[in-house]
């Protein structure tokens, strides 16, 4: 495939939409190089994808991968004012959950054997050894990847993440909590009561990882919360009501090798589309199609769509809990550790 944009192209369009300021002409253009640069991420996401399964001890082991939306990129690009386009290595993403943090672990090992391993863009996303730029209480790994034989010509990047269940369960909260009560903890947002419960709550998984022992006084004083009491409960509270409100599940299959997801945020329903290993990258870029060109931009925003290779729909609930309306694991674990939050 020949480049239809060259690199300097991409980073013209990434300052653009930066800015706000483009005309119509230049916002339109700045969106079809965007667009064309979502998509040529498509072939290095499947590859990932691959990669990811041959490191795995268990094939049951569900593996998903996303393209970056078009709105979320403008909104960091926006929030990053050092970012360009052709350097946010995470248009492409793909998440692994496993069981705990041993796993982890070892399966991290094998990846940074992958000769596509980038260690330099690596070492500073190890959120278990360093603080979340936020200081949110984010925990996970991400390693950074690197394409450089693909049809498009260019090099492209991949970020997989890889989370064991609870710290998986943890980031899960947090975005059914922003989706709800309309913050943005996600991005760093520092609102006082509902920051520092999380925090309390990372700290909580973190010591249970490491087996270390649960001191509820010393977890308490290093995340201070005031009128903590009534907080606490207030946070809470906005969980189990956000996870009470369940999605809709549509689908007439429960056995897949790969799939489309497609995620309506505004409806909270789930489309489910079977594919396979063949046809996956086509049929990906049909369904961003019939989004981005065949819905209005408001309608095509408020999709969520991810490519997944797994087995069976339990396994997608686990990577994506929110979208079935499932945070209870999360919810359970800090009514067992009440004192650490009041």
């Amino acid at each position: 495939m020949t480049p239809h944009f060259s690199k300097n192209q991409v980073v013209d369009a990434g300052a653009l939409l930066r800015s706000g300021t483009a005309t119509d002409s230049e916002k339109s253009h700045a969106d079809e190089v965007t667009n064309y640069w979502r998509r040529i991420h498509l072939e290095p996401l499947q590859r990932m994808m691959q990669v990811s399964y041959s490191c795995l001890d268990d094939d049951s082991t569900p593996v998903a991968g996303r393209i970056k939306k078009y709105d979320t990129i403008v909104d960091k690009l926006r929030r990053y004012s050092t970012t360009k386009l052709p350097t946010m290595y995470d248009i492409a993403g793909c998440r692994i959950v496993v069981n705990d943090l041993c796993t982890l672990e070892q399966l991290c090992y094998r990846l940074t054997s992958v000769p596509e391993y980038d260690e330099e863009k690596s070492s500073k996303k190890n959120y278990l050894r360093i603080p979340h730029p936020s200081q949110s209480g984010y925990r996970g790994r991400h390693l950074i990847f690197a394409f450089d034989d693909l049809e498009c010509k260019h090099k492209l990047f991949v970020e997989l993440q890889v989370r064991t269940k609870l710290q998986h369960l943890w980031s899960t909260a947090v975005e059914l909590y922003d989706k709800a009560a309309k913050t943005r903890l996600k991005f760093g947002e520092k609102n006082p009561t509902s920051w520092q419960f999380f925090r309390r709550a990372s700290e909580l998984i973190r010591c249970l990882e490491n087996n270390e022992a649960i001191v509820p006084e010393r977890i308490r004083e290093a995340f201070p919360i005031s009128e903590a009491s009534s907080a606490a409960l207030g946070t809470l509270n906005v969980l189990k009501e956000a996870s009470e409100s369940s999605s809709v599940l549509a689908t007439f299959f429960d056995d897949f090798e790969y799939c489309l997801v497609d995620f309506l945020s505004s409806e909270q329903s789930i489309m489910i589309f079977e594919t396979d290993e063949e046809h996956a990258i086509d049929d990906y870029f049909k369904h961003e199609n019939a989004l981005f060109f065949g819905e209005t931009v408001e309608s095509a925003v408020d999709h969520d769509t991810v490519l997944v290779r797994g087995h069976s729909l339990d396994q997608l609930a686990v990577l994506y809990p929110n979208y079935f309306g499932d945070i209870s694991e999360f919810i359970n674990l800090i009514n067992k550790y009440l004192n650490v939050f009041y």
